[in-house]
């Protein structure tokens, strides 16, 4: 019994480990082409830098088109913090009553919702709806677009969730002659903190790297979102692969921190409920990028490998260390560095 669960543990780790590579080994290829210069950047490859310009590169990259990236990083925000605020509180609410009352209208509705992650977009009809509502080229109508896009995933997520609450929470409210708004949202919603969280991660990851819709329902250099700005340095006959690895690199590092700094404040990651503070694991694994960025700059690649792999191993113990000291619980240290690799994945 001991050695399957020491085997299981080890499955584990060697998976993060993988997981690691695969994916951190990309996002290093877009450092170091961020740090040379335009004609070593052409040859794209893992060789160290003669020089380093990644300074000249990010100042090159902001002021590219009169500071577009300052308003397309503005753009990004207002339409992900309105696309997301819209779709947490309307699926949380449909997906309460769902699960909450019991109708023969209720297998029709899921057919609906189901249909609506099957069913692929239309854009030209959509645009033509937009245009005929005074909705198109406008943050407001892409954000309309976006929640609808996502408003299937959130319903199905929050119905499910609301399943495993209790009943006799609502029976109480109602002795209480709480009436259904009030009700849900002093009693409901709050429980729902968790699926909330997940939700917001998944749908602001989805919304700010989202570039197909911005292209279609967003044209213009002054409604541009953070993706469309990687055409600035790639044209037809010409791309400017320093500059455009600099703006990838921007485009990924700034949201990260983003989603870290809460994860550092609260009680988790986002994902799942109870997860302690990452704050030594995020550092432990900012300073494992590090070690891998540089081994992989030298050409060691299995150098870069093994120190990769040391660092998985002291995010693990530091968060083995943070879910209660138990020397033999690795699976709980996996899983929090697993979610480090997903949080990673999904921005990357």
């Amino acid at each position: 019994m001991k050695l399957r669960h020491t085997r299981r543990h080890v499955v584990g780790i060697i998976a993060v480990i993988a997981s690691a590579v695969i994916f951190l080994v990309p996002f290093a290829f877009i450092a170091i082409q961020a740090l040379k210069t335009a004609p070593e950047a052409a040859n794209l490859d893992f060789a160290w830098p003669t020089q380093f310009v990644l300074v000249e590169n990010i100042v090159a990259v902001f002021q590219a088109n009169d500071y577009m990236l300052i308003v397309a990083f503005w753009n990004s925000v207002v339409l992900t913090v309105l696309s997301v605020t819209i779709m947490v509180v309307v699926a949380a609410m449909i997906g309460w009553v769902l699960a909450r009352r019991q109708s023969r209208w209720n297998p029709w509705i899921s057919f609906m919702i189901l249909a609506g992650l099957i069913v692929p977009p239309a854009i030209v009809p959509t645009a033509w709806i937009m245009q005929r509502l005074g909705i198109f080229n406008t943050i407001p109508g892409l954000a309309l677009v976006e929640v609808a896009y996502g408003m299937a995933f959130c319903i199905l997520l929050f119905r499910a969730f609301v399943s495993t609450i209790p009943r006799e929470l609502d029976e109480a409210a109602a002795i209480e002659e709480e009436g259904p708004i009030r009700l849900f949202f002093r009693i409901g919603f709050p429980l729902l903190r968790s699926v909330i969280v997940t939700a917001i991660v998944v749908q602001s990851v989805a919304v700010f790297n989202d570039f197909a819709n911005p292209l279609y329902f967003l044209p213009g250099s002054e409604n541009a979102t953070v993706q469309l700005t990687l055409f600035n340095f790639q044209s037809q006959f010409n791309t400017q692969y320093n500059l455009l690895f600099a703006n990838m690199l921007l485009i990924t590092v700034l949201p990260f921190v983003m989603f870290l700094l809460p994860a550092a404040r609260t009680d988790g990651l986002a994902f799942t409920a109870g997860v302690p503070s990452g704050v030594g694991v995020a550092i432990a694994a900012a300073l494992g990028f590090l070690a891998l960025l540089f081994c992989l700059g030298l050409g060691h690649a299995l150098v870069a490998l093994v120190a990769l792999a040391i660092v998985v191993a002291l995010m693990s113990w530091l968060a083995m260390r943070q879910i209660g000291g138990q020397t033999g619980d690795v699976l709980g240290a996996v899983e929090q560095v697993s979610e480090i690799v997903i949080l990673l994945v999904a921005l990357r």
